[in-house]
């Protein structure tokens, strides 16, 4: 432990000495780069190194240089923007060499050597690479690069380019029980959560601090010019999450102009069916959509050699429709109403026939009575057709200045706005939910070269984020509250969404980040430190019923619209419902890290990186009155804060090793051993403070009960009738809070590798990649039950985030990739994995029905495999341009063909058994429990339930969900409550695997102009129309795993659609496109 502290003191004393020298700002966290590095050795005919040796460096677009001398041999240029590059390498005595088209990739190494023929400078040895995929020499960190071929020429939904890292190894689609939390493209890489990723654009900041995910959407078809996918064991550069780093770089200008003009079009006419559509809803044609990404870019020169420029636009108009349903009188029930109250004889009656306005129920009519001698009133449904239009305009601007070669600016504005009309439909005029969304990201940085071994990187971003879910009318805001009917099958009015009462929610964020890396290289080390500071300002709406609801139920011998139009409250439940208390709140926050690195070039063929990383979070549940959980005994209003978690450490350690012996099984300098270890820290997400925001004691719910009054309950029951005052916080009430001493979860990752090139450009990268995540986040109930009492009587639930989740995780990942070379590109990626966790979520329902323990009092019970555990994964991804004639006529016709696509294949997603809605275990939650395994050989959706439970009687005491009589030994699963051994483990169900095949086909056209080319494009995704069934959360499912449903453990009754480009399902779409360039 003693020199435990010391190394941290050590570590300390750096970060001091580091912060001494780089600028200080206040402001938020994680340094992480979007340039490049080219290392190398230069040697003579004998072997032996080469000292002073220039090297220059050279832009291939933009004709920037830069020059640097070697150092016993070696070189190393930091700081390159991502590109292609031209090397020379001159030295007396010895022949100039130069190499062109080497690539260099954001956040990535590249190891370029040299060997030197002797002869006159004037001489050059000239090396042209091809496209190859490189071995990555200098450090242990498990990275990829997809480039713009990729992003360009694959079929890609959505347009995100993030959505290629389906076709790495280690990341597993959740699938819609596990996923659907995060903002954009989700993905679990490595065993880890979604929620453990960190997203960026051009090295900064891009995540939704809400949900987490990308803030910003990056899908300008022509706008970006890669992605850096770095998935563990990085160096200590790189933080905020245990997961990948996500680094979506922008497109720069180059000494030429470049430019297009493009039409992407979806349309449910290049659409299918999904089974669900077909069978489950009855459907013969795709519900009409269309959706049309148009758009130009231009970039070029201002300057040449210096400065640049290049930008893009792209509107998105999106047109669908969707149909909306409620019960409500028909004509005659409306002249029934009329009739009996005139205008002005009954105030709810009034209300509530406007908000009607001129609709009527059509269909499937029923009588709704009065009572008291009264007619009664004619109910039907009335469904109307919405349309649901979504426009969305995306813009990027990109300036690019090289006035010398120590230094360069860079300077980048991209923004995203969407109207989503109608996102959350109601039948009822002006109640619907409109969203409307702006984002917008600033970026700015200067590099500045000191000295040969001096480099200084500054970076700037600013990101805005403006989100309102909000009614299309606001007089529906000042509507009141809602009027809901209990015990009768119609529709409720005021209700703004037509199904929540919690809005309108939204929320803005303003996010200040300040990055600074130095860099300083001496012998065969190279040292970076940095730091990285955010400052948010935000304000967030938090979701709780301050409308209010009056919900009219029977009493006194009157039916419930009897009561309702006479202006009674009923005596069933509760009758009016309110929640005081601040709507918004202010989750401002400071997060800082910094960090040091050391790249160790121990030896030509062997690269030691050894870093330390600190990351200090703050208190952000602090802002809101009642940050945390005070205890049992104390009142429930005690306040408390969240503790501040200040040591979070973080030490990074990885090696490459080339080894130079045995040549017959290495190669000559082909092969490399990498290996890894790291240590990273997960961040806060804000939607964890809006749920105890939203929750008492920081708001106060108020019922009354119309039974308190007896007979028919209260009289003159109206919009006067909510409460107006807010009593002291209730110790019975539900309560979701965070615990005081809640941090930041801690992430392991490690791996061991080993990369070999093979012949004809192939590179073969295979490893052992491990994680495992202590204090991850969870719902636990602090508060549960013995035989239905609660362990404190004299409080109610209470639900909070824990650091009590523990996950693990081990896969063999295996990739075969080949870059472009003679027309063809390939990668082959291959997961054989395992993820173990015993948790679900620390917010959602993922699966088993709820998101606490199934058991509060072991959590050990629930440790199984993870909620988004994939055994095995492939994924095969190509680019060729078919060959054949390139010029005349008939190259014309057919010639420049290039057909593109990414297959993927998967286990299925996993689900647990669950008993829904009955509390077997006395533990006062009614859908956390399981049922008994019965006989294991019994069909696996065979259920046996207790008859006694709802009362229905059986000659073997058993039924099944329908409420036939089932023998229980030809059951797999008991539902008893006296049988609570032998129960069904989490997860132990497995849906059925996912198969979908993206192809897309483009054939070009050389215009009679330099440079210029018309392409016409199909993209076809889920070619052969596969039906991927998985358990149910859509409209049209009708299995998951709850065994009480009468479909439980079926999931070929479930829809087996893709998401098309509305999100609604479809079993296979098209999409064409139309681009000129020049």
């Amino acid at each position: 432990m003693r020199h435990f502290k010391k190394r941290l003191s050590y570590a300390a004393a750096l970060f001091l000495i580091s912060a001494s020298v780089l600028p200080v700002f206040r402001a938020t966290t994680f340094a992480q780069s979007s340039k490049g590095v080219l290392v190398g050795t230069v040697k003579d005919p004998t072997g032996a190194v080469v000292a002073g040796a220039t090297v220059k460096v050279t832009n291939s677009a933009t004709g920037v240089s830069r020059e640097t001398a070697t150092t016993d041999g070696g070189y190393r240029l930091e700081a390159l923007d991502p590109g292609t590059y031209r090397l020379d390498v001159m030295a007396d005595g010895f022949k100039k060499a130069a190499r062109e088209n080497i690539v260099v990739e954001a956040a990535q190494t590249g190891t370029i050597d040299f060997a030197l023929e002797v002869g006159a400078q004037s001489e050059v040895v000239n090396i042209v690479g091809e496209g190859a995929v490189t071995l990555q020499k200098q450090d242990g960190a498990r990275t990829n690069t997809l480039e713009q071929r990729q992003i360009v020429d694959l079929p890609i939904a959505g347009l995100n380019p993030v959505g290629l890292v389906f076709t790495l190894p280690g990341v597993t689609n959740p699938g819609v029980l596990a996923g659907g939390f995060v903002q954009g493209t989700e993905f679990n890489i490595n065993g880890l959560r979604a929620r453990s990723n960190n997203q960026l654009i051009d090295g900064t900041d891009n995540n939704d601090n809400s949900i987490t995910g990308q803030q910003l959407q990056p899908v300008l078809r022509d706008g970006f010019r890669e992605v850096a996918v770095l998935g563990g064991d990085n160096s200590a550069e790189y933080g905020r999450a245990g997961g990948a780093v996500i680094n979506v770089v922008t497109r720069s200008g180059s000494n030429q102009y470049h430019g297009s003009v493009y039409d992407v079009i979806d349309t449910s006419a290049l659409a299918s069916l999904s089974p669900g559509q077909k069978v489950n809803q009855g459907l013969v044609s795709v519900p009409v959509y269309t959706q049309n990404s148009f758009g130009f870019s231009f970039g070029g020169p201002i300057k040449k050699d210096k400065l640049f420029f290049f930008g893009t636009f792209q509107p998105t108009l999106t047109r669908s429709s969707v149909n909306t349903s409620a019960v409500i009188p028909t004509d005659a029930g409306f002249n029934t109403l009329r009739s009996l109250f005139h205008q002005g004889a009954s105030a709810n009656v009034d209300r509530y026939l406007g908000v009607l306005g001129s609709l009527r129920g059509a269909t499937n009519p029923f009588n709704v009575p009065l009572g008291g001698g009264r007619p009664d009133v004619q109910f039907g449904t009335v469904t109307t057709s919405q349309s649901q239009p979504v426009n969305t305009y995306d813009t990027l601007v990109r300036v690019d200045w090289t006035p010398n070669a120590r230094d360069s600016y860079a300077a980048r504005y991209i923004r995203n706005d969407q109207t989503f009309t109608n996102q959350f439909p109601t039948a009822f005029d002006g109640f619907a939910v409109d969203v409307n969304a702006a984002v917008q990201n600033f970026f700015g940085s200067y590099t500045r070269v000191l000295s040969n071994r001096w480099v200084n990187e500054f970076r700037f971003s600013y990101g805005k984020f403006d989100l309102l879910f909000g009614a299309r009318d606001q007089a529906a805001i000042a509507f009141g509250p809602e009027f809901l009917f209990s015990g009768i099958p119609i529709s409720g009015v005021g209700q703004i969404g037509g199904i929540s009462s919690t809005f309108p929610q939204g929320r803005n964020f303003n996010n200040y980040q300040f990055q600074d890396t130095a860099t300083y290289t001496r012998g065969t080390h190279t040292i970076r430190a940095g730091a990285d500071l955010v400052k948010q300002i935000a304000s967030q709406i938090v979701p709780f019923n301050g409308q209010g609801t009056l919900t009219f139920s029977s009493g006194g011998g009157s039916p419930t619209f009897g009561n309702f139009v006479d202006g009674f409250s009923g005596t069933q439940g509760t009758f009016a419902a309110k929640v005081f208390g601040s709507a918004v709140t202010h989750p401002d926050a400071f997060q800082q890290a910094y960090f040091v690195n050391d790249t160790w070039r121990v030896k030509q063929n062997l690269t030691l990186t050894l870093g330390l990383r600190y990351e200090n979070y703050g208190t952000p549940f602090n802002v809101v009155p009642f940050p945390a959980f005070a205890g049992f005994d104390v009142p429930i209003d005690a306040k408390v804060d969240q503790q501040r978690d200040n040591n979070n450490f973080a030490p990074r350690l990885s090696f490459a090793y080339t080894p130079r012996i045995w040549k017959r099984l290495f190669g000559e300098d082909k092969t490399v051993i990498r290996a890894g270890y790291g240590m990273s820290y997960d961040v806060f997400f804000n939607n964890v403070l809006s749920n105890t925001a939203a929750s008492s004691p920081n708001v106060v719910g108020v019922n009354t009960f119309g039974s308190a009054a007896g007979g028919r309950g209260f009289a003159n029951a109206g919009v006067n009738s909510l409460p107006v005052t807010a009593p002291p916080p209730d110790p019975f009430v539900s309560i979701t809070t965070v615990l005081p001493n809640f941090v930041n979860p801690l992430i392991h990752t490690w791996n061991f590798g080993i990369q070999r090139e093979l012949p004809w450009g192939v590179l073969l990268d295979t490893a052992y990649v491990g994680t495992r995540a202590e204090r991850l986040p969870i719902n636990e109930q602090l508060n549960p039950g013995i035989d239905e009492v609660r362990i404190h009587p004299t409080r109610g639930s209470v639900v909070a985030r824990t650091n009590g989740g523990d996950s693990i995780y081990h896969s063999l990942q295996t990739r075969v990739e080949r870059g472009m070379k003679n027309g063809l590109m390939f990668r082959f990626a291959y997961t054989y994995s395992k993820a173990i966790d015993d948790v679900n979520s620390e917010v959602f329902v993922t699966t088993g029905g709820a998101s606490r323990a199934s058991n509060p009092f072991d959590r050990r019970i629930d440790r199984s495999v993870a909620s988004f555990d994939v055994p095995h994964r492939f994924a095969w991804t190509f680019i060729y341009d078919l060959p054949g004639p390139k010029k005349g006529l008939i190259g014309g016709v057919i010639g420049d063909w290039r057909l593109s696509g990414v297959y993927r294949i998967q286990s299925g997603n996993v689900e647990t058994p669950f008993v829904g809605g009955l509390d077997l275990n006395g533990d006062t939650e009614s859908f956390n429990d399981r049922p008994a395994i019965g006989n294991p050989n019994a069909p696996a959706n065979s259920v046996a339930i207790l008859g006694d439970i709802f009362g229905i009687p059986s000659p073997t005491g058993y039924i099944d969900a329908n409420g036939n009589p089932v023998d229980p030994a030809n059951a797999r699963f008991i539902v008893d409550p006296n049988r609570r051994t032998g129960l069904a483990g989490r997860n132990i169900l497995r849906g059925n695997r996912f198969n979908q095949m993206d192809l897309s086909l483009n054939k070009a056209f050389k215009l009679p102009f330099e440079g210029q080319r018309l392409e016409v494009r199909f993209d076809v995704f889920n070619v052969f129309n596969h039906a991927n069934y998985t358990w149910g959360i859509l409209t049209s499912d009708n299995s998951n795993g709850d065994v009480l449903n009468p479909f439980f453990n079926n999931v070929k009754l479930n829809d087996g659609g893709i998401a098309g480009p509305t999100g609604n399902p479809v079993g296979r779409y098209g999409r064409f496109q139309v681009r000129y360039s020049f």
